[in-house]
């Protein structure tokens, strides 16, 4: 099996089910990747989209239904108000801060080993972001001011929640009250719960829903994304994992989570008509009820060199 291949697997299957199944350790299986010259290094570029609002008041957008939506009141310490996330999975929001409404405070509830990750974005150069996450008595816990050395973006990336209870990310600046930094930003918003996180090996399981696209993207920094959905014995699923942007090869592996066994893989649709690097398994029936990983990722994983978004889809029979 080739080295990449191996890669992926010790680091994103072993590893993240090593605590699921503490007496049998099946054997993984798969098949061997096809020989095949890597595509140019691409050049990827990935700046967040910022819309700012017409005024200083903020607004709130959420991926759940309705009856779900985060909801905006009034903060009794401060003019800007206090955007409630409740316990919802992802959310995004694009604000403001300006001389007088220097933060905005974004309320949560979570569980003990669940595990957050907020990103503060700005395009503005006037603006320099510092996110800060505080519990119930406004105790900090933890902060960041620049992602990385080349960034004046902020990101809090993979905190594990110790304690059930409520608690409130601080998006604000460099500086906070003493600081003239303003503008606009967004700032995007994922809680996974525990059972989708391995605090071990850092991997996080993203819940996929059946019948619906997910979006991702590969890069160097990240050379595959992993998936956990729940199947039941027989249920026949297709799974396919088509390039959105760049020169990204896609590469599909589905593993069953309680037997770490690789049961189907795929770098090239297979149909006689597809004529497309984009990855597809078709109609693999699932042998048992349970938890099932999809690793989407590129040809020569960690070793290879394509890059760029993609769009997964794990169907079932209408």
């Amino acid at each position: 099996m080739k080295v990449w291949i191996r890669r992926i697997l010790w680091i994103a299957v072993l590893v993240v089910f090593s605590a699921c199944t503490a007496d049998a350790t099946p054997t993984l299986s798969g098949v061997s990747v096809p020989t095949r010259e890597p595509t140019a290094t691409p050049t990827l570029t990935s700046t967040p989209t910022i819309t700012p609002t017409a005024t200083t008041t903020p607004t709130a957008t959420s991926t759940l239904p309705p009856s779900s939506t985060p909801t905006i009141t009034p903060s009794p310490t401060q003019a800007i108000p206090m955007v409630d996330i409740g316990d919802v999975f992802t959310f995004t929001d694009n604000n403001d801060l300006t001389d007088t409404d220097w933060r905005v405070r974004y309320t949560f509830t979570a569980n003990a080993g669940d595990s957050i990750s907020v990103e503060m974005n700005t395009d503005s150069p006037r603006l320099d972001p510092l996110l800060v996450l505080v519990d119930e008595n406004d105790a900090r816990l933890t902060e960041n001011d620049d992602t990385t050395n080349d960034t004046d973006n902020a990101a809090i990336m993979n905190y594990v929640i110790e304690t059930d209870g409520t608690y409130t990310i601080l998006a604000t600046r460099r500086g906070e009250a003493d600081s003239p930094y303003i503008g606009p930003f967004q700032l995007s918003f994922l809680r996974l719960p525990s059972n989708y996180y391995d605090t071990a090996s850092g991997i996080a399981l993203m819940p996929l829903a059946l019948n619906t696209d997910e979006t991702g993207a590969i890069s160097n920094d990240a050379s595959f994304e992993s998936y956990i959905f729940t199947g039941t014995a027989g249920t026949v699923i297709t799974v396919e994992m088509n390039r959105a942007s760049g020169d990204l090869d896609p590469y599909l592996v589905l593993v069953n989570r309680q037997t770490r066994e690789i049961l189907a893989e795929n770098d090239d649709d297979p149909r006689p008509d597809a004529m497309t690097t984009n990855a597809y398994i078709d109609s693999f029936s699932l042998p048992a009820d349970g938890e099932y990983i999809v690793l989407a990722t590129r040809y020569q994983g960690a070793d290879g060199n394509s890059a760029g978004d993609f769009v997964l889809r794990v169907s079932t029979p209408e």
